[in-house]
């Protein structure tokens, strides 16, 4: 039986390429209780592929390490904002394996207990925002162009996604569009994180900067 999740693994993979090609996206119905997080719409970690590993070959949905995301569909009003979050949570992925350099199968495990770490409280305030940073959004705004140019998927926009805006503290995820420029057209056949690699482009910087001196003077 088709299911939005596995259209959402295929809207991602298809977006993402060579970056992700192992991508699992599971409604949090279908893994066990102990991965509950009350308060969120969607997480993922470098990990949570391993410790999802059991549930995965249960469904015969198991094709190796790769990026994974739990998304609670019974929070979230529509498939569309679903696949926003299965997107932003891709996003972080990608921010993950460009600041490490290494391919999603290749991450090593943390030490310590895998299902305790996941458990840890969620992030607030400057803690929220710095997950949330510049590379963060740089890698959600390409990752939303690419869905956008999938067949069908013309209406996808940041948006959908949850990122920059009211909820950081942070200007609207279109102004951050607006100051990258046409950085996501004239990039889009790189990899994300070749591009998350290089400097971004000085007006996207200046207006996270703004951002970011704003936050600090609140705190």
């Amino acid at each position: 039986m088709f299911s939005w999740t596995d259209e959402a693994e295929q809207v991602i993979q298809a977006a993402v390429g060579d970056d992700l090609p192992v991508a699992y996206v599971c409604d949090a119905a279908t893994v066990a209780a102990e991965y509950d997080r009350p308060g969120l719409a969607g997480y993922t970690s470098s990990f949570l592929d391993v410790l999802l590993e059991r549930s995965l070959r249960a469904q015969s949905r198991w094709r190796g390490r790769g990026h994974a995301s739990v998304i609670f569909r019974n929070r979230i009003k529509t498939d569309a904002f679903a696949l926003g979050v299965a997107a932003h949570e891709a996003a972080h992925h990608l921010d993950v394996l460009a600041e490490l350099g290494q391919p999603a199968d290749a991450i090593g495990l943390p030490d310590g207990d895998l299902r305790a770490l996941i458990a840890e409280p969620i992030p607030t305030g400057c803690a929220a925002v710095a997950e949330h940073g510049l590379e963060f959004t740089r890698a959600a705004l390409h990752l939303a162009f690419r869905i956008q140019r999938l067949p069908g998927l013309g209406w996808f926009g940041p948006e959908f996604m949850c990122i920059a805006g009211s909820r950081y503290g942070l200007s609207s995820c279109f102004a951050y569009v607006d100051a990258l420029g046409d950085e996501r057209q004239e990039r889009a056949s790189e990899p994300i994180t070749a591009i998350l690699a290089s400097q971004p482009p000085a007006a996207f910087a200046a207006v996270w900067e703004s951002d970011a001196a704003t936050l600090e003077g609140k705190a």
